[in-house]
């Protein structure tokens, strides 16, 4: 059975490391769709940064499973309308 993007963004939430699905790519402690840093984790303090500005249909989704699995582990979440900022 295919774990759903929510469940694998969760898992490195957990874990860290690099991973990429398609256009998402989880790097260390930061979240990009394509090439836009959306999201960056602080593991120690349970919390993350995340960029809610829409670029695609495509980010958008990245973006909502990123905040689906913040909020599944428990992170503190922050919003930020700029990806510069995150």
């Amino acid at each position: 059975m295919a774990q759903s993007k929510t469940a694998k963004i969760s898992k490195w939430i957990t874990y860290g490391g690099v991973v990429s699905y398609g256009a998402l790519h989880l790097v260390e402690d930061c979240v990009y769709t394509y090439d836009v840093l959306i999201g960056r984790l602080d593991r120690e303090d349970m919390s993350a940064r995340v960029c809610t500005k829409n670029f695609s249909v495509t980010s958008s989704g990245h973006r909502n499973r990123l905040l689906e699995a913040l909020a599944e582990r428990g992170l503190t979440v922050t919003t930020v309308d700029d990806p510069e900022v995150v």
